[in-house]
C-alpha cells in the first residue's frame, strides 16, 4: 500500500511441482520459510476444468501445439484433493508466510472469497479476461499481473481497467526456458508507466543462467520477482528447468539486498544486450 517498493521481493510459485501430493506440498512450505521466502503462491487448477480445443491437437504455425488428451492426462496426476487450498492457507498461517493464489476458472472466485488470501496474480493468457477478473476486483485484493501474452495496447488498456484497484505488472516471457538473449529485460521501464509496482516472472534456465535475469530486472526497476520453487531434483517435473531450490533462493534473496553498483559488478562477466 506504499507508492512503492523500496527493497526486491521474491514471490514463490509453486505451480504443479507438488507433483499432486500434499505431502510434498507441506514440505515445499517449510522449505520456503526455512529459506526465507516470505510470499508463497499457489495455482488453482484442475484437470477437470481443462477446455478442448481440437486447434491446438495439430501442429501448425498459428496456434500452441497442447493436444488434450496429452495435456489432460499430465494435468490429472498433478490434481490435489478439493480441500489443498485450505491446507495450503493454514500452512502459511503456521509460518507466517504470505499466501497468493493464481485463479484459472471462474470457479476460484468463490475459493478466494471464502479464505484469507494476501493477493490475486493473474496468469499472462488471463491478463486480458476482463470478466473474470471484473468478478475477482470484488474481493478488495492486490493483483500482480503477468504481461508475457500481451501487446502494449493490451498492457495499456488493462492498466485503465485496473485503474481503481492496487496492482502490479510483470514482464514475462512465455519461452520455456527463456534465453537471455530473449528476455528483454528493459520492457519493465514500460511498464512503470502504468504502476509504481513492477517485476519480472523469471523462466530463464536456472543451472545455465543462474539469476542474471532476475538481478538485472533490478537494475531496471523491478521489485517484484517470480520464480517457480523446488525441492525436488530439477529432472523430475517439467517445471524443474525453470525453477530454484531453496539454497538457490537464499542466495537470491542475499544479492537482491545489494546496492545496484554491486549488482553490476557481479553482472559484470555477462554482456549487457
Amino acid at each position: 500500500k506504499k507508492k512503492n517498493l523500496d527493497k526486491p521481493i521474491l514471490v514463490a510459485e509453486l505451480c504443479q511441482n507438488h507433483c499432486g501430493s500434499i505431502t510434498l506440498l507441506r514440505e515445499m512450505i517449510i522449505a520456503a520459510k526455512e529459506a526465507g521466502i516470505k510470499y508463497l503462491k499457489i495455482q488453482d487448477i484442475n484437470s477437470k476444468n481443462l477446455v478442448h480445443r481440437k486447434k491446438f491437437d495439430k501442429k501448425n504455425n498459428k496456434n500452441l501445439f497442447r493436444p488434450f488428451k496429452q495435456e489432460y492426462q499430465r494435468l490429472k496426476k498433478l490434481d490435489l484433493p478439493k480441500n489443498f487450498i485450505h491446507i495450503f492457507l493454514e500452512e502459511c498461517k503456521k509460518y507466517n508466510l504470505k499466501p497468493l493464489i493464481t485463479p484459472f476458472t471462474h470457479e476460484s472466485y468463490h475459493k478466494i472469497k471464502q479464505n484469507d488470501f494476501y493477493a490475486i496474480k493473474i496468469a499472462s493468457y488471463d491478463s486480458t479476461s476482463y470478466k473474470m477478473i471484473k468478478n475477482l476486483k470484488d474481493l478488495n485484493l492486490p493483483f500482480i499481473i503477468s504481461t508475457g501474452a500481451t501487446n502494449n495496447s493490451q498492457i495499456s488498456q488493462t492498466s485503465k481497467f485496473m485503474k481503481d484497484q492496487i496492482f502490479a505488472l510483470l514482464h514475462c516471457v512465455t519461452v520455456y526456458p527463456t534465453p537471455l538473449n530473449l528476455c528483454n529485460i528493459s520492457k519493465i521501464k514500460f511498464l512503470k508507466e502504468f504502476t509504481p509496482y513492477v517485476g519480472w516472472s523469471d523462466h530463464t534456465e536456472f543451472e545455465k543462467n543462474r539469476h542474471v535475469a532476475s538481478l538485472a530486472s533490478i537494475l531496471f526497476g523491478g521489485r517484484i520477482i517470480e520464480r517457480h520453487f523446488t525441492i525436488l531434483d530439477r529432472s523430475k517435473t517439467k517445471d524443474g528447468i525453470v525453477s530454484i531450490n531453496p539454497d538457490d533462493a537464499k542466495e537470491f534473496l542475499k544479492l537482491s539486498k545489494l546496492k545496484n553498483k554491486n549488482i553490476r559488478h557481479y553482472l559484470k562477466d555477462f554482456n549487457k544486450d
